[in-house]
């Protein structure tokens, strides 16, 4: 997420990966049709300078209705949503969908995590693994990691 002029977020990349297959179903930069304040670089992983060069190739989505779009192509009414700390995402889509799994709130029903309930510091401490160790957060992995914390998270549930 970026932050528009206005102060609101702003969606500036989405990525959707298939739960079961992994398959990428959408991974595209999101121009704003709002002025932007700033990308957010240090967490978003994209600048400025990405996004004037994924518009001038045509290869973003133009605007949130544009993305909007582009999730209801894989998304429908039973269709359940997994995400991590999810409602900045859906908020900053005007997205309200009613099946949404949020590991960041399973988390909360268990033992706490030293270090909080970051996807970073879940998926050192839950799975052994290392994520958003690059320039900022790659959606691709950020989606991915939230799939293998949701495995993690169902395997604690006793039978």
């Amino acid at each position: 997420m970026g932050v528009a002029l206005s102060g609101e977020i702003e969606m500036i990349r989405i990525t959707m990966v298939d739960f079961f297959s992994q398959e990428i179903l959408l991974d595209s930069l999101v121009q704003p049709s709002v002025p932007m304040k700033h990308y957010n670089t240090r967490f978003s992983g994209v600048s400025a300078a990405d996004m004037r060069n994924a518009v001038r190739t045509r290869r973003c989505i133009f605007g949130r209705e544009m993305a909007r779009q582009q999730v209801w192509r894989w998304v429908g009414p039973e269709t359940v949503m997994v995400v991590h700390g999810g409602q900045n995402d859906l908020s900053a889509l005007r997205l309200i969908h009613p099946l949404v799994i949020d590991t960041f709130i399973l988390e909360s029903y268990g033992d706490a995590v030293v270090g909080g309930a970051s996807l970073k510091n879940l998926c050192l401490k839950r799975l052994g693994r290392i994520v958003q160790n690059g320039k900022g957060h790659c959606s691709h992995e950020d989606a991915l990691a939230c799939r293998e914390l949701v495995h993690w998270l169902a395997e604690q549930i006793p039978a």
